[in-house]
């Protein structure tokens, strides 16, 4: 499938003029329409329907339309991109040529002056498997305009369009394993599309993420997305993996070292920052794995309007990928016994409580419940969550508020975040995303409990403090779900009690 950029589109009439290098329809401005009829075609030299975008040279307003019929447009100078299928050799060719459109224009682009475009690895991939080819046209700004991927060949039309730049990447799967392990490359060509690209890119130089879904939190297929999130805008679009893998999966990728950022839909869509990933080195990445709980994010407080900020959507976060689902919460702001705050709020929805009555202790409670974009599953984990902070504010003096929030890690469970063990060592975690850097008191101390129906009795499990790591040990039933509380206290006497319902299931 072609995808082009899609920007305003730019519409007119104009006076017409004869176009050296393009046949044109000579007639009075007065008497017709400036139109764009464009003719693609491909390498065998038929004419093909193919997919168009017309870029204005001075405003860069764009307009997406198809080969084979009349397009209105202002008259001026414009650059004209076209991707261009063969359906006889699945090939792929790339042109741009720029023209000016006054009167009845018309424009022919031949797929058969194209030149071979290709990458090589350096050593070269193993035996098993095959390439599937993408290769992009960007403009000035460096935006991706038309592009297109193919298993076959992929050719480029060579124009000298300083403006211009070629982007050309490259998907290598190996078919005995259904796609779980790819090499990714790419390459550009600034100053125009060049004639006969070709480019070898060591192995050498290339990372590797060893990414694992599990299922428990999500279930069913999962769209996994690895983009590559260095260089320029031309670069990353031939940079992508996109993989349709039932949960739970594994996958391999290898690509060149740099920044890249993951994300997964199954069906709810979950996404974190770019992060950096070395050459020569291998990473493993986990999405999905026990417990969804807070991500940090603790109130601000803002001293021009005496309130603080007490929205937080970001209850059920993925530990790998920081953007979490979307919940439904409720907010509770004290101070005492007086209730500042009572709010249910959907996500993105600001819940601001205006004009602190003075500095002094303060507590939230926040109460959350999953929305999943589909009816999540009878055995689904991370139902609900809860948040109680307890914290001083000062109306008078901006920043966010002291204290941290427990994550929970679990460790040793399976791919379906399911133990069989008769106790599950817990990681508890403080964590705090900051607003703007400063210094804060340690933790002094974290108690944690357990409950086995869903929250309506905890019992309290021993909290161990080792090589400045703090865990609980937490005991199984035979079968069923685990839900974990724990609270965390800071020197200062900030305190922060978070609660997950069925954090993880024994099997």
């Amino acid at each position: 499938m072609i995808i082009v950029a899609r920007r305003r589109v730019a519409v007119g009439l104009a006076a017409v003029v004869v176009l050296g290098g393009a046949s044109t329809a000579v007639a009075s401005a007065h008497a017709a329409p400036t139109t764009l009829l464009v003719t693609t075609l491909d390498r065998t030299g038929h004419a093909v329907r193919s997919q168009l975008v017309a870029e204005n040279v001075r405003t860069r307003a764009s307009v997406v339309f198809w080969s084979g019929s009349p397009r209105r447009l202002a008259a001026g100078r414009y650059e004209v991109f076209a991707s261009i299928s063969t359906p006889d050799d699945g090939s792929v060719t790339s042109g741009v040529r720029r023209l000016r459109v006054n009167g009845s224009t018309r424009l022919t682009i031949d797929a058969r002056r194209g030149r071979p475009a290709r990458l090589h690895l350096q050593p070269a991939v193993p035996s098993g498997y095959r390439a599937w080819t993408t290769s992009w046209l960007c403009d000035s700004v460096g935006s991706p305009v038309v592009g297109q991927g193919t298993p076959g060949p992929t050719y480029a039309i060579p124009s000298g369009l300083a403006d211009v730049e070629f982007a050309i990447g490259a998907e290598w799967a190996d078919d005995s394993t259904d796609a779980s392990a790819i090499y990714l490359a790419g390459a550009t060509h600034r100053g125009g599309v060049p004639d006969n690209f070709s480019r070898t890119i060591r192995v050498s130089g290339f990372t590797t993420l060893a990414v694992k879904g599990r299922t428990g939190l999500q279930s069913g297929d999962a769209r996994v997305d690895v983009d590559f999130a260095g260089g320029d805008a031309c670069r990353r679009i031939v940079m992508q993996a996109h993989l349709l893998k039932p949960l739970p999966y594994a996958i391999t990728v290898h690509g060149p070292a740099g920044k890249w950022s993951l994300s997964q839909a199954a069906p709810d869509f979950i996404y974190g920052p770019n992060r950096t990933f070395a050459a020569g080195r291998a990473y493993r990445l986990t999405i999905g794995a026990a417990v969804w709980g807070p991500d940090g994010s603790l109130p601000v407080v803002d001293r021009y309007c005496h309130c603080i900020d007490v929205t937080d959507s970001r209850v059920f976060t993925d530990r790998l990928l920081s953007v979490g689902v979307e919940s439904r919460v409720t907010y509770t702001l004290r101070k005492g016994k007086r209730v500042l705050l009572h709010v249910t709020a959907d996500p993105d929805h600001r819940a601001v409580a205006r004009r602190l009555p003075s500095a002094g202790w303060y507590t939230l409670t926040e109460t959350a419940t999953r929305r999943s974009v589909q009816a999540l599953p009878a055995a689904a984990l991370s139902l609900r969550a809860s948040l109680r902070l307890r914290f001083h504010a000062d109306p008078a003096k901006a920043g966010q508020v002291g204290g941290y929030v427990t994550r929970f890690v679990p460790v040793s469970l399976g791919s379906d975040n399911r133990t069989t063990a008769a106790a599950t060592t817990v990681r508890l975690e403080p964590q705090r995303r900051r607003f703007v850097p400063f210094s804060h008191p340690d933790v002094r101390s974290i108690g944690a409990w357990a409950s086995y129906d869903g929250g309506s009795t905890w019992h309290a499990v021993p909290v161990h403090r080792a090589a400045g790591h703090w865990s609980a040990v937490v005991p199984n039933p035979a079968s069923g779900f685990v839900s974990l509380r724990a609270r965390i206290v800071d020197a200062d006497g900030n305190s922060a009690t978070t609660q997950i319902i069925r954090a993880y299931a024994v099997r």
